[in-house]
């Protein structure tokens, strides 16, 4: 459930203002992993990394892309270590970010109170920046688990809360693991359950998920992440007599998961995926296109129509993949 409006608009306008004075600010405290945050495009650049991994190690079941999915992303944190981050690492931004949640806030339901004392405001401009300034310490820590194991990531992006990384396996567990273990004591939660290890095209990665499998520091519960392949590598490997069994095909198919709103298949897979999605919004132009009104087709098509959507596979999908 989204909510349809979030926060007083004042204290919306003066946030969105101070994240946009505080840009610069806030780039260099980030660094190049964090593309989520005072970034131009950073979900493009997103989409790209993850497609030029998959693709640039085609056939190499040594190789293997980490798709990690956090729970309630901006509800959880706790404030006080991400706000020691904020004012040590972001200055600029600390003041503001003092003041909105420097202290518990009520919420009111009918009589009763419910204080909000974690997370940051759904809806607010400064969350995003928040919560990523917050897991710095996380990232950074379970780095130098991974270089004390041996191992090396490939690269590593975060937009807010989705992140990615491409390795070897067992780089990649190791590093899945220690930002759980260092996660947990500041509020980040992964959901392993939501998140993949994807193999490179045409190959299925070396990999026994369920030695990823963790537990869930609230309710208990042990899950582990999915292994995917892309369909044609798994119909192979099953007409090779290999073992596919808890293999999926999610986020290659037709009607599967993308990386950032982008298919980063094969171009069979990827002209599938933009034909579905082109053929779904087909009625819904035809319709605004018989509107009396310009203008008012005009904005639906901008602002209600998913145009955005179509934009975006325009800006990400690769010239001549989808026609």
């Amino acid at each position: 459930m989204r909510p349809l409006a979030a926060g007083e608009w004042n204290r919306r306008l003066n946030a969105r203002c101070i994240v946009k004075v505080t840009r610069d600010d806030l780039r260099d405290a980030l660094g190049e992993t964090h593309i989520g945050d005072a970034m131009s495009g950073g979900v493009e650049v997103g989409s790209h990394l993850a497609r030029s991994f998959v693709h640039r190690h085609a056939g190499d079941a040594n190789k293997a892309l980490l798709l990690i999915d956090y729970e309630n992303a901006h509800n959880t944190p706790y404030r006080d270590p991400a706000l020691r981050v904020i004012r040590d690492r972001c200055p600029a931004l600390s003041p503001f970010a003092e003041t909105c949640y420097g202290q518990p806030s009520p919420m009111y339901v009918g009589e009763s109170v419910i204080w909000s004392v974690r997370g940051w405001h759904q809806g607010c401009s400064s969350a995003g920046p928040n919560w990523s300034l917050g897991f710095l310490p996380v990232q950074e820590d379970a780095n130098r688990d991974v270089a004390a194991a041996g191992y090396t990531v490939d690269y590593q992006a975060f937009f807010k809360d989705d992140g990615q990384g491409g390795g070897t396996p067992d780089a990649l567990r190791v590093w899945f693991s220690a930002l759980h273990r260092h996660g947990v004591p500041r509020g980040y939660f992964i959901k392993p359950q939501k998140s993949l290890v994807l193999s490179p095209l045409h190959c299925i990665a070396r990999v026994d998920v369920r030695r990823w499998a963790m537990t869930h520091p609230v309710t208990g519960a042990v899950n582990q992440p999915k292994l995917c392949a892309e369909q044609t590598a798994v119909r192979a490997a099953a007409a090779a007599g290999v073992n596919i069994d808890g293999v999926s095909t999610e986020p290659y198919c037709v009607l599967g998961e993308s990386v950032l709103g982008a298919p980063i298949g094969s171009r069979e897979s990827t002209e599938r995926y933009v034909r579905e999605r082109v053929d779904s919004m087909e009625r819904l132009f035809d319709a605004i296109a018989e509107l009396p009104c310009i203008h008012t087709a005009f904005l639906l098509l901008a602002k209600c129509a998913a145009f955005c959507r179509i934009n975006h596979l325009v800006r990400t999908v690769p010239h001549g993949f989808a026609v």
